[in-house]
């Protein structure tokens, strides 16, 4: 029960959408990691038949493992419905780390996070490598020299975010990334 799961154990990450029809192969997706494993738990990958539908079931993740959301807010229904709804406390703020990235930003959101800057994508892709590069665990043998290094991206069991990391690119479209 989400009550009793302490709060900020769970952190999740969103990129929403806010049409009901796409042009494209858009799909909303939501990660949620665990901060302790830093592992991810659960994933919400989808286009349902409305945007709503897609909000919902993500409200319901956010719920149950009481996770802290920080959502990309360059297209806002899902942060308007989840003020509805009246579960704004699951959202993360605009986070004060943008400015230091783009100090001259004049955007200034309530919650989430945007991509309209180079500078902010880059920092987050930076992230995302970050985390896949890790050392997670270096074996050594007796004269010191490392017999098995396990990094990051041994902790992403979902194979089509492993795809997606391998196919990544800026021209196309990585909604899980």
């Amino acid at each position: 029960e989400a009550d009793q799961i302490p709060h900020g154990l769970y952190i999740a990450g969103i990129d929403p959408y806010d049409h009901d029809q796409s042009s494209t192969d858009s799909l909303g997706s939501t990660l949620i990691i665990n901060k302790i494993t830093n592992r991810i738990v659960a994933e919400y990958t989808a286009r349902p038949e409305t945007a709503k539908e897609y909000y919902e079931q993500v409200r319901r993740l956010l719920l149950y493992y009481n996770a802290r959301a920080l959502c990309e807010n360059d297209e806002m229904s899902f942060i308007e419905y989840m003020k509805a709804m009246g579960d704004s406390q699951y959202l993360e703020r605009q986070p004060a780390w943008l400015k230091e990235i783009v100090a001259t930003s004049q955007v200034r959101r309530e919650f989430g996070i945007h991509r309209s800057s180079e500078r902010i994508i880059e920092h987050l892709h930076g992230c995302l490598k970050t985390y896949l590069n890790q050392k997670i665990l270096v074996e050594k043998d007796e004269s010191g020299s490392v017999v098995r290094e396990i990094t990051g991206v041994h902790q992403v069991r979902d194979p089509i975010l492993l795809e997606e990391i391998i196919k990544f690119n800026d021209n196309d479209n990585f909604d899980r990334i």
